[in-house]
């Protein structure tokens, strides 16, 4: 599957919006179905952590390991997650705009299956419908903070 980008401008610093993205307490605000987050290798937020993420979609939770490969204050994060049939990696890039934030996320998936792999076109608009959403309810979550 050809990458999915979005892009998100958040009117706040980006030093107030990575200190907010980067909050796991502030995450069921904005990721919906986020559980919780348990470092399972390394220290967080450091390349090379692995954490195990729960989400719940409905009546099931699902599962993710994520493993850091790029974690730079303000600037980038970025992540390969892996769950049972798919796996993705994630590039989440800050930048200013004036006194705002642009958020560009570049998400690659993966089919760990010949059924996922038969899905995955179909699974794209989803997808992205999803992330947009969770990036819309961070910019809301951002802007509803007084500047810091």
């Amino acid at each position: 599957m050809k990458p999915i980008e979005i892009e998100v401008r958040i009117d706040r610093p980006v030093a107030q919006v990575w200190t907010m993205f980067t909050d796991v307490e502030l995450m069921p605000q904005w990721c919906k179905g986020f559980v919780s987050l348990e470092t399972i290798e390394g220290e967080p937020e450091t390349v090379g952590s692995k954490h195990r993420l729960l989400f719940q979609e409905g009546k099931r939770q699902i599962e993710m390991i994520e493993t850091v490969t790029a974690f730079d204050p303000h600037e980038r994060f970025a992540f390969e997650a892996a769950t049972k049939g798919m796996s993705n990696t994630c590039e989440m890039r800050f930048s200013a705009e004036g006194d705002a934030t642009v958020i560009r996320s570049t998400n690659c998936f993966y089919a760990g299956s010949f059924l996922f792999k038969l899905m995955m076109p179909m699974m794209r608009g989803a997808i992205s419908k999803r992330i947009t959403e969770d990036l819309e309810r961070l910019k809301a979550l951002v802007e509803s903070r007084a500047t810091a």
